[in-house]
């Protein structure tokens, strides 16, 4: 073995169930037996280990396709239903088509073509944030902060000092006035002031910023990052008939969501007040299912009431500030006057009215039924999907219905986006971030 060159290592199966990303540490160089796919495949109906085993071989196919990966002692010999077929693909020199990462990946470890039936779902620019961030001098800062009417050009002038600016219709722009000793385009401290700008078409329209956006509707917070503005006007204008409001655990998604739907209904002022309800729902589909409590009596609301958690948690961080309101139970109060809680399988075939629907780990849902929630909505009404695609926990395998959305999401004028990209909820939430990353 040359001098500085990496020691092959080869992973047997109990090491791959236990944890599947190990596979991805670039330090190392790893092999598989053709055994171990053997076993996985064998395992994959396994209702415990399905999850683990299927991203096991997920990660195979990925990194085999890059070539990071070999694959060792592939057999001649057919022994399960996938040498079969791809040996039927081989005798007629053909390509497989399969939904099957395991078939897959014994097609290519025995040389035969496949055809990616991913290519079908169509790619999204991952780098779409849904704003850009950019500093410009003091100056031109401060005139915009003092003169609407330089909002007007705005558009021209961005173009001639930063002409690789890719900010899509639909999108928002945010501006901080640059230190001198900042270099152009660093990240500083978001306690900056800051000007938001949403563009429309070819026409930038400034967002105000409030300290307390909320006090029409009883309540006020204070901002912490100015993507929390945006996923705030996401939901609140009504330009957009869809909100799609992603980010990482802890990033503030779900508050954000309720802060603009509430801002929207739950108000005496009659010019910003634009529906009568807040409908809420979720897929209930468990991140294990060994901890399912199963069937579950009394009412509609009761049996949605721990789905609803991430809501009502919310609720009362907003609206239960003291003891007296949490004695009053203010945050049950509001629920029950502007709330409505909708399962998933009775939405097909109704139509929403003057409503906000608030659709929690849409992630979760498969192409069908985000296609279903999405038709729901009739004008006058808004949908807002919250997800972080991270967390799917192997649910709807090539049928996730996010995969199939977000590919729409940059410069379409229905549709208003954004990613949150900074964890607010603690330090300890940073640190699961990090460890389970």
């Amino acid at each position: 073995m040359e001098k500085g060159s990496k020691k092959k290592i080869v992973v047997d199966t109990n090491c791959l169930i236990d944890n599947p990303e190990l596979l991805l540490d670039t330090t190392k160089e790893f092999a598989i037996s053709y055994v171990t796919l053997q076993e996985l495949g064998g395992l994959k109906k396994d209702s415990e280990l399905n999850y683990p085993v299927r991203q096991a071989i997920k990660i195979i196919f990925e990194l085999f396709q890059e070539n990071k990966i070999q694959i060792l002692n592939v057999p001649n010999k057919n022994e399960t239903n996938d040498e079969k077929i791809v040996q039927d693909c081989k005798d007629i020199s053909g390509e497989l088509m399969s939904q099957d990462i395991g078939a897959l990946v014994v097609a290519m470890a025995r040389e035969v073509p496949t055809v990616d039936l991913n290519k079908a779902t169509k790619e999204y620019d991952k780098s779409f944030k849904g704003y850009q961030e950019l500093y410009i001098c003091p100056k031109s800062y401060y005139k915009l902060t003092q003169d609407k009417y330089e909002v007007l050009d705005l558009h021209k002038r961005l173009l001639e000092d930063y002409p690789n600016l890719d900010c899509p219709e639909n999108s928002y722009l945010v501006l901080y006035p640059k230190e001198e000793d900042k270099e152009e385009g660093k990240s500083g401290s978001k306690n900056l002031n800051y000007l938001i700008f949403k563009k429309n078409e070819q026409f930038y329209q400034l967002v105000p910023i409030s300290t307390k956006p909320m006090r029409s509707s009883g309540i006020g917070i204070d901002w912490l990052h100015p993507e929390q503005v945006i996923a705030f006007d996401c939901v609140f204008n009504t330009e957009s008939p869809l909100a799609v409001i992603s980010g990482k655990i802890g990033s503030s998604k779900t508050l954000m969501s309720l802060c603009g739907a509430l801002s929207r209904t739950c108000t005496d002022n009659k010019s910003k007040k634009k529906y009568d309800r807040i409908l809420v729902t979720r897929p209930n589909i468990p991140i294990n299912k060994q901890y399912a409590l199963g069937f579950m009596k009394g009412s509609l609301e009761e049996k949605m009431s721990g789905w609803l958690a991430p809501i009502k948690t919310n609720l009362q961080f907003l609206y239960e500030s003291t003891d007296k309101d949490r004695e009053n139970q203010e945050a049950e109060k509001i629920y029950e006057q502007f709330f409505q809680a909708m399962p998933i399988e009775s939405i097909q075939g109704a139509s929403f009215h003057n409503k906000i629907l608030l659709a929690d780990e849409a992630q979760l849902l498969d192409s069908n039924t985000l296609r279903q929630i999405m038709s729901r909505v009739a004008q006058g009404s808004k949908l807002v999907l919250i997800l972080d695609p991270s967390q799917t926990y192997g649910a709807n395998r090539g049928q996730e219905g996010y995969k199939k959305l977000l590919p729409h999401c940059k410069g379409n004028k229905h549709i208003s986006f954004v990613e949150l990209q900074n964890i607010q909820r603690s330090e300890l939430t940073k640190v699961v971030d990090e460890i389970f990353k």
